[in-house]
């Protein structure tokens, strides 16, 4: 990047309107958006208006004047995640070759299919209490996510004493240990994401024929949603 405005994160227009709840930690924030003319601003906060985000802005004068330097971009830093009970790697292996731990996968379910610690099971982050209690077993649960973050802000909502795979199934892959793809156990239903419809299907005819009839099941699709909205403007 050759240059960027300060507190400002870069993402494509097109994929912030497409894959907002990717770029957007809290539904309905107030968005300002800026670039060099103001021209592709404006469309994307055109269409963010008319899928529900009510606050949305285009700088004035758009980037003229505001870039500063040079440096690479980094993002903002969050919140340090909470203490919470470690486990390492190697520790959880011995506990998973003896059959003595229950690991639970806080990832969204495409990344937990793309590769998670074998035999994790995924929960939900957001039913979690609920869904560890159905889990079968009554052996110790370990709690990870992509790097680690996620798990160690849930653990205190497990409803039960867990801990946390420092690092998360980053470090597990990282380690040279090996990931389990596919998806293998389901502790919650993975209703978390809509599927693509040219995910699970390596065949590009019927990748065609279901993007098609995604397309024209939108309409349906936002009215059962409840939550989504869309209104020209």
């Amino acid at each position: 990047m050759q240059g960027h405005a300060a507190a400002f994160t870069p993402v494509p227009g097109g994929q912030l309107v497409q894959a907002t709840d990717e770029h957007v930690g809290v539904r309905g924030a107030r968005l300002v958006l800026a670039d060099g003319d103001g021209v592709a601003a404006a469309m994307t906060a055109s269409w963010l208006r008319q899928i529900g985000w009510d606050e949305v802005f285009v700088l004035e004068e758009g980037l003229a004047g505001v870039i500063c330097g040079h440096a690479p971009w980094r993002p903002p830093q969050a919140a340090p995640a909470p203490d919470a009970d470690e486990i390492g790697v190697a520790e959880l292996e011995a506990l998973l070759a003896a059959e003595a731990v229950t690991v639970a996968d806080l990832a969204l379910s495409p990344a937990y299919r793309a590769g998670h610690v074998p035999g994790a099971w995924f929960v939900a982050r957001w039913r979690l209490a609920q869904d560890l209690a159905a889990l079968p077993g009554d052996r110790p649960v370990v709690l990870t996510s992509p790097d680690g973050t996620l798990a160690r802000w849930a653990a205190a909502e497990a409803g039960r004493p867990v801990r946390v795979l420092a690092g998360g199934t980053a470090a597990w892959g990282a380690s040279g240990r090996s990931l389990e793809s596919g998806g293998s156990a389901y502790g919650s239903k993975p209703d978390d994401v809509y599927r693509r419809p040219y995910e699970g299907t390596d065949n590009s005819e019927a990748a065609m024929r279901g993007y098609i009839a995604w397309e024209l099941g939108l309409v349906e699709q936002i009215r059962r949603d409840g939550t989504a909205a869309f209104r020209p403007i």
